[in-house]
């Protein structure tokens, strides 16, 4: 299995820092794990790689509402959930077998 550049950022909260781009340039897939603030972020990132986004506690009304609040990336036989928050259930698969889970801390695995 070849290697994937996954490039993960959050809490931009409107501002996408030029360390941030230069950083995530190398992706090939980026997640936004939330509290976007402004889609300029999300226009930006875009330009940069594919963009799995979801919305954070302080990503309220607007165009914020049709974010998803949990998202999994799917890259080759590997599942990536994501979500801003601190908790999500979720289910993953491993070798045909089922396994319910929760994501104990960041919201990202």
């Amino acid at each position: 299995m070849a290697g994937h550049v996954i490039g993960l950022i959050a809490d931009t909260h409107g501002l996408l820092r030029p360390e941030a781009v230069q950083a995530l340039r190398r992706a090939e897939r980026i997640i936004h794990a939330g509290d976007i603030d402004t889609p300029n972020v999300l226009h930006a990132l875009q330009v940069l790689a594919r963009v799995t986004a979801v919305r954070g506690n302080a990503d309220t009304g607007g165009w914020m509402t049709g974010l998803p609040q949990t998202a999994t990336l799917a890259i080759d036989l590997v599942q990536i959930p994501s979500s801003h928050g601190t908790r999500w259930p979720f289910t993953t698969s491993v070798d045909g077998v089922t396994i319910p889970g929760v994501i104990p801390t960041s919201g990202v695995v």
